[in-house]
């Protein structure tokens, strides 16, 4: 899904960085996902994915939970 410029500047103004941004509109786009997914489908780098997933979660904009094995963002 690809936003338009002024909800991407809209997002930085309250405070989202640019990887956050691409996880956050994945999420919208593709729903409950795993980290991996989303660092697929957003191109948000794996080493940085769970990094940014815990920043949107304490900033309240995503939140987690374990479904068997995996976790699962939402």
């Amino acid at each position: 899904m690809s936003i338009s410029d002024k909800t991407k500047k809209s997002l930085e103004k309250i405070g989202l960085t640019s990887y956050e941004i691409r996880a956050y509109t994945t999420l919208i786009k593709d729903g409950e996902s795993n980290a991996s997914e989303i660092s697929q489908n957003s191109g948000v780098p794996y080493s940085k994915i769970y990094e940014i997933l815990g920043t949107l979660e304490e900033k309240g904009w995503i939140g987690s939970g374990n479904i068997g094995r995996n976790t699962t963002i939402i």
